[in-house]
């Protein structure tokens, strides 16, 4: 399923769970949601960009981010041995203190004075036919305002031996498309699948259990999209500094996204 983009609204999101059916799975067969790259093929250029980050979140189930941290790196390939000699334009409108760190032998100056990732020695080129990392990026943080994707979930004893269990989604940053977003919740060992009461806005089900049975409560999703600021303009060629072409592919990924 698919958050944000044209439908970035709580409701959107809902009216896909209806028809693609919630997906619950029991706490003895639960495993953490490991999203795997199902981005489309793309035709790659002699000069192929990667930029690639994932997300680490442990939040609270009474609400409150605990930890949340973002590892990025941009991965460089040229299959042609005389495409090497090339700087890249990297354009970074993050305002927010990411830790950015270049490879040991990419000059620091350039990197610094004008956004470019280069080599240290102007005449030798990047590596060919392997997948070179050039840049690095981290953010940490523990402000809620920075959480991409917020569930909260309410389990409430109903006296009769089970729980009403209420769930809520948002999307907190709108600037953002997630998809392939899966929620999984744990539910008591034996219990039968859970009765959904409403749909709109929240999603309500009823099932056997007590209300730490629910929890914890994991999150995977993919995203075209980075979340840090970064974003590649351009790539030139080291003597003449003519454009030159490339493609790129950007992949944001869960590891970990957990509420407990």
């Amino acid at each position: 399923m698919k958050l944000g983009g044209k439908a970035r609204d709580v409701d959107s999101f809902v009216d896909q769970l209806k028809s693609e059916g919630e997906k619950v799975t029991s706490s003895d067969n639960m495993t953490h949601n490991k999203t795997t790259n199902n981005t489309p093929d793309i035709d790659m250029e002699p000069i192929h960009i990667v930029m690639s980050e994932e997300i680490v979140l442990h939040a609270g189930r009474d609400g409150g981010l605990q930890n949340m941290e973002i590892q990025g790196i941009l991965k460089l390939r040229i299959t042609d041995s005389d495409s090497g000699f090339i700087k890249i334009q990297v354009e970074n409108t993050d305002t927010r203190p990411i830790q950015i760190q270049t490879h040991p032998n990419v000059d620091r100056e350039l990197w610094k004075t004008k956004g470019q990732i280069g080599m240290k020695m102007n005449n030798k080129p990047f590596p060919h036919n392997t997948d070179v990392g050039v840049l690095k990026w981290r953010f940490h943080t523990v402000e809620d305002s920075f959480v991409p994707l917020s569930i909260n979930c309410w389990p409430q004893d109903n006296g009769s031996g089970g729980c009403d269990v209420n769930i809520e989604y948002n999307l907190e940053n709108i600037t953002m498309e997630l998809n392939e977003v899966v929620i999984t919740i744990p539910l008591a060992l034996g219990s039968p699948s859970p009765l959904i009461n409403e749909c709109e806005g929240t999603l309500d089900f009823t099932t056997r259990g007590i209300p730490d049975n629910f929890f914890p409560v994991c999150v995977s999703f993919t995203s075209s999209l980075p979340y840090c600021g970064l974003k590649v303009l351009g790539v030139v060629g080291n003597t003449d500094g003519a454009a030159v072409n490339f493609s790129q592919e950007t992949l944001l990924k869960t590891n970990t996204y957990e509420i407990n």
